[in-house]
């Protein structure tokens, strides 16, 4: 499965968005961290960027939290990722510590 939603990330911009390999970790992390995520990302109004944000940090979330093991593998991956969400004006670590500490 890991292979298959590292597959699905824009290889240009470093973004995932809502797909069937990506829906899928919404079971794995429970729906009330994903509605977490997903409530704080839609305060931003970020517009069309919205679900690519949502699914980028859901992605990143998930390869910390349970992969980390193999994190050295996707290093460039989340890198790639983590850039495109500053673009965006979020910064992954402060996102993630502001929902769930």
């Amino acid at each position: 499965m890991i292979k298959w939603i590292i597959l699905s990330q824009d290889i240009i911009e470093g973004f995932w968005d809502k797909n069937t390999n990506t829906e899928r970790l919404v079971d794995i992390i429970t729906l009330d961290k994903f509605k977490k995520i997903e409530g704080n990302v839609i305060s931003f109004n970020k517009g069309k960027n919205e679900n690519k944000i949502i699914y980028t940090i859901l992605v990143i979330y998930y390869l910390k939290t349970k992969c980390n093991k193999d994190l050295d593998k996707y290093k460039l991956v989340i890198n790639k990722a983590e850039k495109f969400l500053q673009k965006n004006g979020i910064n992954y670590e402060d996102f993630i510590k502001n929902i769930f500490d």
